[in-house]
């Protein structure tokens, strides 16, 4: 990769080119995973998202798409009229896969621990109005708790997403929190050790108040 560790778009090509090849074998876990590459490549700008320019004269005729892409053959090309979820349809069956997959499983794994709850709980004694398990439209990511703002996300974080024995968060819940970030959310990050640590009502409700008073910046790490 050139300096700075991201991918040139010849690289990204060869990937989704790749993608396009083994897609119809791959088991959910590799469509979800393959979701997120796509997602990851739009939000980091490593797609040709401007459109192509008129060409001078009538192109020839197209050759007919390689199998197992989405109708106009060229990814590159067909992921530059829309965001990605916005254009399932026009990228075939193999890509519309990915995105069942990946909003599937958050779908099969969307459950309100009691962490989450009792933080809900403590917003509504604040009287703050929020949203538990919003599915965010563009990503297919769900977000524990959005504020009315629809701007505002607390993502509460328990044991499930660091690695044992240790205050490290997984890759995919890094990700996710820099995925939702990209994606123009003001990311609260509330880890279950600061919780935990709370007693009393008036301990979180203060505890709440101050997360959402902190500047952006300083509550997601990448």
């Amino acid at each position: 990769p050139p300096r700075g560790g991201r991918p040139g778009a010849g690289v990204v090509d060869w990937l989704l080119q790749a993608l396009d090849l083994h897609l119809p074998a791959m088991e959910a876990n590799f469509l979800r995973q393959a979701h997120q590459f796509l997602l990851t490549c739009e939000l980091d700008g490593l797609l040709d998202l401007a459109p192509a320019p008129a060409p001078a004269a009538p192109p020839p005729a197209a050759p007919p798409p390689a199998a197992g892409r989405g109708e106009g053959g060229d990814m590159l090309r067909i992921r530059s009229r829309r965001t990605p979820l916005e254009m399932v349809d026009q990228l075939g069956a193999e890509l519309g896969a990915c995105r069942r997959a990946f909003v599937g499983a958050a779908a099969e794994g969307r459950r309100r621990s009691r962490l989450q709850g009792d933080v809900a709980e403590t917003l509504g004694r604040l009287g703050i109005a929020h949203t538990e398990e919003y599915t965010d439209p563009r990503s297919g990511y769900s977000l524990d708790v959005l504020l009315a703002d629809g701007h505002t996300a607390i993502e509460v974080d328990g044991p499930s997403h660091y690695a044992v024995g240790t205050r490290t968060p997984l890759g995919n819940t890094v990700m996710k929190h820099r995925h939702l970030q990209q994606l123009g959310f003001d990311v609260r990050i509330l880890p279950y050790w600061e919780w935990d640590a709370l007693s009393t009502p008036e301990e979180k409700e203060r505890h709440v108040l101050q997360l959402l008073s902190l500047a952006a910046s300083c509550s997601v790490v990448f």
